[in-house]
């Protein structure tokens, strides 16, 4: 069920969730409580914050899309071919991968992270921008452009990532670090994910029935089916067959216009995209350098065996002194 946004449920979900998410902060930063769940003084490294949003803008990409995208492949270029649109799905989880490897493999190498960051983001988001372009007609291109965004948006993703615990101050906070990170990462990709589902929504519930009707009625199909034929076309060509006066012709015709109301509707998404990737490109002015971090130390060990005995003989002679 779908609700609108000025509806109780909406609201009330919102208003609720922040004020658990005030509560929460809150109880961190006054309980007395041994060790927060979050240490609020990673706030205060603006290096890490920079890090983390940056990471979550990049990621909040990858989720947005990968909604956005396998329904657009499915109705512009899918022709009614579930494997193929299948395949064309995966695009956007593979240039995310792509990029993420490709940094793994060369970001230390390259160096001047801030840089990497500033281009990747940069350049994903006017691959990402362009593919505005997108119509029934240049499924090649538009593929391209978004595969190509996409990589850079994972070059990001990969680089942020590892800054968001290479950054920490003390190393001993390393994994809550990269917890809250996560977690400040997924709330970015959510927000983003509303506003790009949103917009897609909206925009099709006004491309579709004020482009396609006319259409239909130009050739051919009587006015009592032109509700029919909207709900039909939804469902498959067995559907739309079923609709009262339809004939080849205007199932052709009609599907051709239903594509492009659609590309109106994605077209607009992805210059939303312009949007997000504007603030990215300006916050990564606070992105970090990390060369000077770039050690072979390590600043903590799992199940060391040299470490562990000397833990071990430490909490002997701790509890012997306690005695």
């Amino acid at each position: 069920m779908v609700y609108p946004w000025k509806s109780a449920a909406v609201i009330s979900a919102i208003v609720v969730g922040f004020a658990v998410l005030v509560v929460f902060v809150l109880w961190e930063i006054y309980a007395p409580i041994k060790e927060p769940l979050i240490p609020m003084h990673l706030f205060q490294n603006g290096r890490w914050v920079a890090a983390v949003v940056l990471l979550g803008l990049g990621a909040g990409v990858y989720y947005a899309f990968s909604i956005v995208w396998p329904a657009q492949a499915a109705v512009l270029y899918g022709n009614g071919d579930t494997m193929r649109t299948g395949y064309m799905s995966t695009i956007v989880g593979l240039a995310i991968i792509t990029g993420q490897v490709s940094a793994g493999l060369l970001a230390e190498r390259i160096g001047k992270t801030k840089y990497q960051v500033m281009a990747a983001l940069g350049i994903g988001g006017i691959f990402l921008g362009c593919a505005a372009v997108a119509n029934p007609d240049n499924e090649s291109t538009t593929m391209a452009l978004i595969f190509i965004g996409c990589t850079f948006i994972g070059w990001n993703e990969s680089i942020c990532l590892a800054n968001s615990t290479i950054l920490v101050k003390d190393q001993n906070e390393i994994g809550v670090a990269g917890g809250t990170a996560g977690s400040v990462r997924a709330a970015i990709c959510a927000v983003l994910v509303a506003v790009y589902s949103s917009v897609m929504t909206n925009r099709l519930e006004e491309t579709i029935p004020a482009q396609v009707p006319p259409v239909l009625i130009n050739a051919g199909l009587p006015v009592s089916s032109v509700p029919l034929y909207l709900q039909a076309i939804q469902l498959g060509a067995a559907a739309i067959a079923a609709v009262p006066g339809i004939t080849q012709e205007i199932m052709a015709v009609g599907y051709r216009a239903y594509q492009e109301a659609s590309a109106d509707a994605y077209r607009t998404v992805y210059l939303v995209t312009i949007a997000f990737s504007g603030i990215s490109v300006i916050l990564t002015f606070w992105a970090p350098n990390t060369d000077d971090l770039m050690t072979d130390k390590v600043a903590a060990t799992l199940n060391h065996e040299g470490q562990r005995g000397d833990l071990q003989e430490k909490h002997m002679e701790r509890n012997d002194s306690q005695v």
